[in-house]
């Protein structure tokens, strides 16, 4: 379409507004196009990030590149690549972040300004906007150190900040002693996921159904009750969670079976990645389903989307679902010293940090961020007073 500019080197500017569009809006064959011919599509692709690879084609070698565009690529793992190609290609003038500030008008979106050259690389200005009535891009700025850019998450701070990271990250971390889980999907919560009430006049056999939690069944150092039952057609074989056969399914569990042979069609029509439960023999399995060794054990779970922390401790026995809460078991430690030290607000802050942030202000953990947190490795008696202060909080509220 313009001969004459590509034949100067490419274009003087290239300024826009990317669509965002998330891998689950896309279909297979875009998905394996992309990832197929650019560079930067990786894990779940959002498509708003190719265009920073297409611009770097089509700008010359003293062109400038600006876009305001979703922020999102900065700390998430499909913007593992992007990240890289920008380090390796781009140098970085100026990043303005809008943090979750109305932008674009009836839209949540998470935006930043981005101008990028090719010159030879250098620190860069970086600003967080507060309030959007001045248009100030000089708001809250501060110099950022290139050499801190790799393809690992893009957290842009002080230098007082990062002195207090370093710090923090000289303890162990959490998946030393421990692990983060990611809980059970079924892929059809109206037929395999049940209340109270509907568990009971359902008819179907009560050593079938597996309790479980959701976001609103979990509060800060609150007593925890699952409000879901989930049909959990699984055993245990050795340490292994292992689904069971349609002929164990129907004869340890008839009604059961005749509940979800009603709904045979409709479960077959989950997909499970990009293949459907059409062609399998259990049909009747979940999505993802976890193991019932770690639903089995006392552990501490938090909702998946939070502004303040709500970490307790679950003696029930649950599962939780998948992304809406997240547990963790500790190996050879107190749990109760680790809820007093993740419920702080050092530990919020460093999370938090490490987090997608998402509309209204909340904050996305996932199992990664939450294995990340530096945990001070104390003595057995030096934990007794956060072991003393964990108990008295969960005494009293379950009062």
């Amino acid at each position: 379409e313009f001969p004459q500019v590509f034949a100067k080197g490419g274009f003087d500017v290239v300024i826009g507004n990317p669509p965002y569009v998330r891998v689950q809006n896309l279909n297979y064959h875009d998905i394996d196009y992309y990832k197929k011919h650019k560079q930067t599509a990786f894990k779940r692709v959002d498509i708003s990030t190719l265009f920073f690879e297409l611009s770097y084609e089509i700008v010359n070698k003293n062109g400038i590149l600006g876009f305001i565009t979703s922020n999102q690529f900065q700390s998430t793992e499909y913007g593992q690549e992007i990240r890289n190609y920008i380090n390796a290609n781009y140098n970085i003038y100026k990043i303005i972040d809008f943090g979750d500030l109305p932008v674009f008008e009836g839209a949540l979106t998470y935006v930043s300004i981005y101008l990028f050259d090719k010159r030879k690389k250098k620190d860069f200005q970086y600003s967080k906007i507060e309030e959007l009535t001045t248009l100030d891009f000089n708001q809250n700025q501060i110099i950022i150190d290139r050499n801190q850019l790799n393809d690992d998450k893009w957290i842009f701070t002080s230098d007082v900040i990062n002195t207090l990271i370093s710090k923090l990250n000289k303890n162990p971390k959490l998946s030393d002693f421990g692990k983060s889980w990611a809980g059970l999907f079924t892929g059809k919560d109206e037929i395999l996921m049940f209340d109270y009430s509907q568990m009971i006049s359902s008819k179907i056999e009560k050593d079938i159904f597996l309790p479980v939690l959701r976001a609103e069944d979990v509060d800060r150092y609150g007593e925890i009750k699952a409000s879901k039952f989930v049909i959990y057609p699984y055993k245990v074989v050795g340490k292994k969670t292992v689904v069971l056969t349609e002929d164990e399914l129907k004869s340890s569990y008839p009604n059961a079976f005749q509940y979800l042979i009603k709904h045979k069609e409709q479960l077959q029509s989950r997909k499970d990645s990009r293949k459907t439960f059409g062609d399998r023999n259990d049909w009747f399995a979940l999505t993802r389903f976890g193991t019932k060794d770690t639903f089995q054990k006392k552990k501490i779970v938090s909702p998946g989307e939070v502004k303040n922390h709500k970490f307790s401790i679950d003696y029930s026995a649950s599962g939780f679902s998948c992304a809406r809460v997240f547990a963790i078991t500790v190996d050879d430690s107190n749990l109760q010293y680790l809820l007093t030290l993740i419920n702080s607000n050092l530990a919020k802050f460093y999370l938090q940090r490490n987090s997608s942030v998402k509309a209204g202000g909340y904050f996305s953990y996932s199992s990664n961020v939450l294995n990340s947190l530096p945990v001070v490795n104390i003595s057995s008696q030096s934990q007794q007073p956060f072991i003393e202060k964990a108990d008295l909080m969960l005494s009293l509220n379950k009062d």
